[in-house]
């Protein structure tokens, strides 16, 4: 079993995706796209998970990060081919573009550990995971759900938190994969230049003060997610 990633930035890793992968036993290939050129990215690969992370550039940066027009036919590429996909902040929000949704500045952007409430529905009971939960957030940019895409999850900040599209896409504009290490690193790189005035900011100490359950419920969503889209 091969899984591929699309990593957009050094700082914000697979987390413990990786370890779920490791797990399973799965041959891993991350694909790190700030350090390639465009031309050298393959359009398509023989895989059986792909997962793309997030990052601090939006959908619309094309011009600046000339690989994101070449990673984007990949994906869309991948998805034809009925590849389970998981796409994480930036990573849902480039497959929501792909699908022709929009993607716009956030009403508020969310940075820390917020309560995600999940809509009941039959393709939210296959995924088993709590009916809300607090969650790791930090985007700027939300998206809109896709034409033919159901709704998983919003939060009180955002109202499109999660969606899925032919049960087997699943786009989470949170964070279930964050470490500690990675959360350190993220507000390390980022979080002077995100820091605004918001209900949904938190202060660095509130980030990373909160209980080690978080971790876990969040790891354990990673679990199931990832266990639902590869059976």
């Amino acid at each position: 079993m091969k899984a591929l990633i699309l990593q957009h930035a050094s700082f914000e890793t697979p987390g413990y995706i990786l370890d779920w992968l490791k797990i399973h036993q799965y041959e891993t290939i991350i694909l790190k796209l700030y350090e390639m050129d465009e031309k050298n990215i393959p359009l398509s690969y023989n895989i059986n998970l792909l997962i793309i992370m997030g990052g601090p550039m939006s959908v619309h940066d094309e011009k600046k990060y000339k690989w994101l027009s070449k990673e984007k036919q990949l994906i869309k590429n991948l998805i034809n081919k009925n590849i389970p996909t998981l796409g994480i902040c930036l990573g849902a929000q480039l497959i929501a573009d792909i699908y022709n949704a929009h993607i716009t500045i956030a009403k508020h952007k969310e940075i820390g550990w917020f309560p995600i409430q999940v809509i009941q529905s039959k393709e939210s009971k296959k995924i088993k995971w709590p009916e809300n939960f607090v969650t790791f957030l930090w985007h700027g940019e939300q998206f809109d759900i896709p034409a033919h895409a159901k709704l998983l999850a919003f939060s009180q900040g955002c109202p499109h938190q999660a969606f899925m599209i032919k049960n087997n896409v699943i786009g989470l504009q949170f964070h279930p994969e964050m470490t500690l290490t990675m959360i350190q690193n993220m507000i390390e790189n980022c979080y002077d230049q995100d820091k605004t005035l918001s209900p949904f900011v938190q202060s660095i100490k509130e980030i990373l003060s909160v209980p080690k359950e978080y971790y876990s419920i969040n790891h354990q969503i990673i679990d199931n997610m990832l266990s639902y889209l590869t059976t």
